[in-house]
């Protein structure tokens, strides 16, 4: 039985619990765990291939890491998304460690608290 991370997301995805952050009549919906977890992956992939300046491939993995958030509204993941755009900007520039301030800022935007209201 293959417990590491790959494993169960294949196995959550090939069993179709992914949520594509609409709801099956084309609304959007709110993004599930499942999205959130991966979209952390993802960001933290580029944040290895930087690290390797692998360059075309933490451009793939900030890409899928925006697609997981296009669908969603929150203020925190608007913010992640924005700081995405720029690490991918940066990392085209080949500016790899302010691409990696950018990918730090996007992962702290999706743990921040959403804001109180009253």
């Amino acid at each position: 039985m293959n417990t590491s991370f790959e494993g169960l997301n294949a196995k959550v995805l090939s069993f179709g619990f992914y949520n594509s952050g609409h709801d099956g009549r084309g609304q959007a919906s709110e993004p599930s765990l499942i999205d959130h977890q991966l979209t952390v992956r993802e960001i933290h992939k580029a944040q290895v291939d930087l690290y390797c300046s692998h360059g075309m491939r933490a451009i793939e993995d900030i890409s899928l890491a925006q697609k997981l958030l296009s669908p969603t509204q929150s203020l925190s993941e608007r913010a992640a998304l924005a700081a995405l755009n720029q690490a991918k900007r940066l990392v085209i520039l080949s500016d790899f460690s302010h691409a990696e301030l950018a990918l730090e800022s996007a992962l702290s935007s999706l743990f921040e608290p959403p804001p109180l209201t009253v």
